[in-house]
């Protein structure tokens, strides 16, 4: 499926589920699966059409109890993924006038939401497919998320890192061109 190469990859909490995104026009969107999570027995589960703008990240989520779901990302758009065995919905996020469509250059969940990187230094928060809000959180594009014990993690162009509680309060900022390098 992915014979131009693949842009994006991304694990499901158990391991054993794999979303990926091609470097193909549509940019497609495949889901595989490993009943053991070993991999030997990796299948291709279902796949889609995914859009024809650029697509920088792909994310599981397990926002809806009806079955997997996954977000992508990229150019002026954002694509939330319902999956029921080998059917694959797309919806468009819905933005109700809360925030800009624009670049999503990754995103991340961070308990019952959805956290996407933009190109104006916000984190967009998503519930279900909606935006509940947007967040100041970098001076420069924010190129990373990534979720952890303690909330969120993010990234920027402007050289910091900053730590989020699970509530999304900042809890830290660190300037990492200014860290020591031994």
């Amino acid at each position: 499926v992915h014979r131009k190469g693949i842009i994006a990859i991304s694990f499901s909490s158990d391991a054993k589920t794999i979303v990926s995104i091609g470097a193909d026009v549509d940019h497609t969107i495949c889901v595989w699966q490993s009943m053991s999570g070993e991999w030997h027995d990796g299948d291709l589960q279902t796949y889609s059409r995914n859009c024809s703008d650029a697509v920088l990240f792909a994310s599981f989520w397990d926002w809806d109890i009806r079955g997997c779901n996954a977000v992508s990302g990229g150019e002026n758009h954002i694509n939330f993924w319902g999956i029921n065995g080998t059917e694959m919905t797309c919806s468009k996020g819905i933005f109700g006038g809360i925030g800009d469509i624009q670049r999503f250059s990754c995103g991340a969940p961070v308990g019952p939401k959805f956290a996407t990187g933009s190109h104006s230094g916000h984190l967009y928060i998503w519930s279900g497919r909606n935006l509940e809000k947007t967040i100041k959180a970098h001076e420069g594009e924010v190129n990373a998320v990534h979720s952890c014990k303690v909330g969120l993690v993010s990234g920027s162009s402007d050289g910091f890192v900053t730590v989020w509680s699970s509530k999304l309060e900042q809890m830290g900022t660190y300037d990492l061109s200014e860290a020591n390098v031994s």
